[in-house]
C-alpha cells in the first residue's frame, strides 16, 4: 500500500503495527539527507492524506515531528530531513519513521509551519550570527555589519535561496 524510500537503503514496505500508526526503524539517522514516502495504490478515501513522523526515542507517540505527506492528488514526494544538521535528531543511533492517516485539511496547517520552521533557515541565520561575532572582534564598526546582517535577514525571510544565486 506505501512504502518509504531512504536513498542507499533498501525501500522499507514492512512496517510494526501500533493503534492508527505504522512505523519502521532507522538506524544511523544523522545519514539521511532525504526521505521519499509514497503510495502504491489510491487511498479508498480521498479526504486523507498519509503523513511522515520521526519519533525519537524514547518514541513517545505524542512526541512526533512532522516530515511530510502525499495523498491522491500527490502519491509520492520526497522530503530534505537536514537531521544531520539537528542535534535533536543526529545524537541518536536510531530513530521510528512513523506513518499516520490525517484528514487534509488538517495537514495544511502542518505543512505551513513545516516549511516556516525548516531547520535550515536557522542553520544559515546561526551562520550569520556567527560570523558577526567573528568580525566583530577585529573592530570593525558595528554599524556596518549590523546594517549588513540587517540585509542578510531580510533577504533571507523573502528567499532563503538567494544565497544561492550567482551575482
Amino acid at each position: 500500500m506505501f512504502g518509504i524510500l531512504v536513498p542507499g537503503r533498501q525501500n522499507i514496505t514492512e512496517f510494526e503495527n501500533y493503534e492508527e500508526y505504522w512505523y519502521a526503524e532507522v538506524e544511523n539517522p544523522a545519514e539521511i539527507n532525504v526521505l521519499g514516502l509514497y503510495i502504491n495504490e489510491p487511498l479508498q478515501d480521498e479526504s486523507l492524506a498519509l503523513c511522515l513522523y520521526v519519533s525519537k526515542p524514547p518514541y513517545d507517540p505524542d512526541e512526533l515531528e512532522f516530515v511530510g505527506a502525499v495523498a491522491n492528488a500527490r502519491p509520492s514526494d520526497i522530503f530534505h530531513t537536514a537531521w544531520e544538521i539537528n542535534p535533536t535528531i543526529n545524537i541518536h543511533s536510531s530513530v521510528k519513521l512513523v506513518i499516520k492517516g490525517e484528514p487534509l485539511e488538517s495537514i495544511k496547517e502542518m505543512v505551513e509551519i513545516k516549511e516556516d520552521s525548516h531547520i535550515t533557515k536557522k542553520y544559515a541565520l546561526q551562520v550569520a550570527k556567527h560570523l558577526y561575532n567573528y568580525v566583530e572582534s577585529f573592530n570593525v564598526p558595528e554599524a556596518v555589519f549590523t546594517k549588513w546582517y540587517e540585509k542578510f535577514s531580510n533577504k533571507f525571510k523573502m528567499d532563503p535561496n538567494f544565497i544561492f544565486n550567482v551575482d
